[in-house]
């Protein structure tokens, strides 16, 4: 499928989906998620579980998803606004890529590479879709705390941080 085909179909999905934004899941395991070990932009294996024990909110992206492009802005911005939440960025995108982006926008949060098939490890988590943009901020004990499928609006992201116990 072409990026441009495969970037609005998510794009239309996501659309359909945004009634979700923003809802607390069901309760389920974070296992898959906190097993996660990605490079970085600098080649480097990270284990999301180093950031355990404070906020954590976990955004997937790529470069090719206009919604991703779009809210990556507010999302830095709030990453520096609420600094106790680690905000973490899984690019589903060539190394390459994510580095260059990383570069570009100077993201002040880190960017870890992953492929497709992440989406299908965290799937349970709340994008059974497995569209992007996918936001997941858990709270410090680890649980998912929200979801968002789509992209995230700013004043719910807002909400949410200081729900979490995040001070600006």
């Amino acid at each position: 499928m072409k990026p441009a085909r495969r970037a609005f179909l998510l794009t239309v999905a996501a659309a359909a989906l945004t009634a979700a934004c923003g809802r607390q899941p069901p309760a389920q395991t974070t296992d898959a998620l906190w097993s996660l070990v990605l490079p970085d932009t600098d080649g480097r294996e990270q284990a999301l579980a180093q950031w355990r024990g404070a906020p954590l909110l976990v955004n997937f992206w790529a470069s090719w998803c206009a919604p991703c492009r779009k809210e990556m802005p507010m999302l830095a911005e709030m990453s520096r606004r609420f600094a106790p939440v680690q905000f973490v960025g899984i690019g589903l995108d060539s190394a390459e890529v994510v580095t260059l982006w990383r570069k570009a926008q100077k993201t002040p949060y880190p960017l870890l590479v992953g492929k497709s098939a992440v989406l299908d490890e965290v799937a349970a988590l709340g994008n059974e879709a497995r569209a992007l943009p996918f936001t997941l901020l858990l709270d410090a004990q680890g649980a998912v705390f929200r979801v968002w499928l789509g992209a995230v609006p700013p004043e719910a992201l807002h909400a949410a941080l200081q729900d979490v116990g995040a001070k600006p």
